[in-house]
């Protein structure tokens, strides 16, 4: 029951940031990274308090979709509780439900107020195999674009320093 209010507020969110050009406060950083078996996970860290509920997982398009359409294009994970920071999510069952549409995605935090994200990292499935060991992937906004940057998970937890 809890997992459905998350799940459909994180797609009011999604909504009303697609019709508002408007996102929430960022207070953190999501990653990508897999584990030993080679599945993904969504890395996580965020600022004090504003510890994130779930992550969203979105199939990009250039299209414009309908709810329907975006339901299609949509996945949520919880971010465990565990008392681990950063934390680690797996979404290899959401990437493998969203694997057969052949897209880029588009990966972040939110609480389930929608009061805040986390920065998103963007990747294509292609780029995870390459990755090393006990690295995460990132994106960056530089030089007006968008930029990955692989980091160890140190620096990883270092990232969110700079959004408190």
């Amino acid at each position: 029951m809890a997992a459905g209010r998350i799940a459909g507020a994180c797609a009011a969110a999604v909504l009303i940031a697609a019709l508002s050009a408007c996102w929430p406060v960022r207070l953190g950083v999501t990653g990508v990274s897999v584990d030993e078996r080679g599945q993904p996970t969504a890395e996580i860290v965020w600022c004090g308090d504003n510890r994130p509920e779930v992550v969203v997982l979105w199939a990009l398009t250039d299209a414009t979709l309908s709810r329907t359409e975006l339901d299609t294009h949509l996945r949520h994970a919880t971010v465990p509780n565990d008392g681990t920071w950063p934390a680690t999510a797996p979404v290899g069952e959401q990437v493998a439900e969203l694997g057969a549409l052949g897209l880029p995605y588009r990966m972040y935090g939110v609480d389930e107020d929608s009061a805040f994200t986390t920065e998103a990292v963007h990747f294509d499935l292609s780029e995870l195999p390459a990755l090393p060991p006990d690295t995460i992937l990132i994106t960056e906004w530089r030089n007006d674009r968008y930029v990955q940057r692989t980091v160890t998970r140190a620096e990883f937890a270092r990232l969110a320093d700079g959004l408190c």
